[in-house]
């Protein structure tokens, strides 16, 4: 659907790890990802990092800067990614002109405030289904049962502490609700998941 706009915008080839945007700077686009991952994060306190999203192929991010103020959060590659970006006199033109570029970026801006609040209706919850809610989230937006974060990675995305998920994620295993693999986590069955950790 957005494709064929996308000559509107410049693309860029980014290798991993390779800073978008960083949170305090004014925002003047946004982007698109054409291929790749990108991690969005916002400072807290004394400087540690919380993972707020994770974007990958064919969503865009730096919405909420549409009013030109600075961006909330960085926008960091995960891997060597696509993307593609946008000034927001461009976008204003095509939210206009096309009735779908209008769902979709107001859709989209829609998704990342009710991810906000997700993250606060969250720790109402016990840890143990904190990290089960974000890991399936994780699952669902990115169509896969693969957990694309390390241990610290997992660290700043909950802001649960290394210790909390390592004893977790190591019960989980040993129940056979997630697999293990070479640094990575696989979720077996989300249903399932939700079902322990609420029996708890």
């Amino acid at each position: 659907m957005f494709d064929s706009y996308l000559k509107e915008g410049k693309r860029m080839f980014l290798k991993k790890n390779t800073v978008v945007y960083e949170q305090g700077t004014k925002g003047a686009g946004f982007y698109y990802v054409a291929d790749g991952m990108v991690k969005m994060s916002m400072k807290v306190f004394e400087g540690k990092e919380r993972i707020l999203e994770l974007v990958d192929s064919g969503k865009t991010f730096g919405e909420l800067s549409i009013d030109r103020k600075c961006y909330v959060s960085s926008a960091i590659t995960m891997e060597n990614s696509v993307i593609y970006y946008l000034e927001y006199n461009k976008i204003q033109e095509l939210v206009m002109k096309d009735k779908s570029v209008r769902n979709m970026f107001y859709s989209s801006v829609i998704d990342k405030l009710k991810q906000l609040g997700d993250i606060i209706q969250y720790k109402s919850l016990s840890v143990e289904e904190q990290l089960a809610h974000l890991l399936i989230g994780i699952c669902r937006e990115n169509n896969h049962y693969e957990i694309p974060l390390n241990q610290q990675q997992l660290t700043n995305y909950t802001g649960l502490t290394r210790i909390t998920i390592y004893k977790i994620t190591k019960e989980w295993n040993e129940k056979k609700l997630i697999i293990k693999k070479e640094g990575k986590l696989f979720i077996r069955c989300p249903k399932k998941l939700l079902e322990y950790v609420s029996a708890l």
